[in-house]
């Protein structure tokens, strides 16, 4: 991927400094890295690892752009949807899945909240843990691997509705 369709970390430099959209983008992969990978550079210095978490989301989001030129490139007129909030016009459609606790927010950086109605909501892991209780369900996929589910409940009642 790397050969000819991403751009050199420089460029993603150079663009980021033009283009606020790429720098939140940017911002927010940071962020990400720093709190995904905190055990992994628990031995550096704070500014060490917002060096390194930044170096690392410079090459996520160098990789990403580049899928997403090979994706536009083979079907360019393909609707392409996002997890993610996108801006106005951009190349690809955000979707929102679950209703989110103020900021838009993926399955990936939180976890699904049932509340006492039953309705779900995506929440930091943190503030699940403070009002609801944990349970694991553990299903089987088409191959008949063990997936476990971890899910919050307010109420341990709602446990056997779903």
């Amino acid at each position: 991927m790397d050969e000819g369709w991403s751009e050199s970390v420089s460029q993603l430099r150079a663009k980021v400094k033009e283009d606020e959209e790429i720098a939140r983008v940017l911002c927010g992969m940071t962020r990400f890295m720093c709190a995904d990978q905190e055990e992994e550079l628990a031995a550096l210095t704070p500014s060490a690892r917002r060096r390194e978490a930044k170096r690392r989301a410079y090459r996520v989001l160098s990789r990403s752009r580049a899928w997403g030129t090979v994706v536009q490139s083979h079907f360019p007129r393909a609707l392409r949807l996002s997890i993610h909030p996108q801006p106005v016009g951009a190349e690809k459609f955000g979707i929102q899945l679950i209703r989110c606790a103020g900021t838009w927010t993926t399955p990936w950086h939180s976890v699904v909240l049932y509340h006492r109605d039953g309705t779900p909501e995506l929440v930091r892991h943190d503030q699940a843990q403070h009002v609801g209780e944990a349970v694991v369900k553990v299903d089987e996929d088409h191959s008949g691997n063990s997936i476990a589910h971890v899910m919050y409940y307010q109420e341990p009642a709602l446990v056997n509705a779903y």
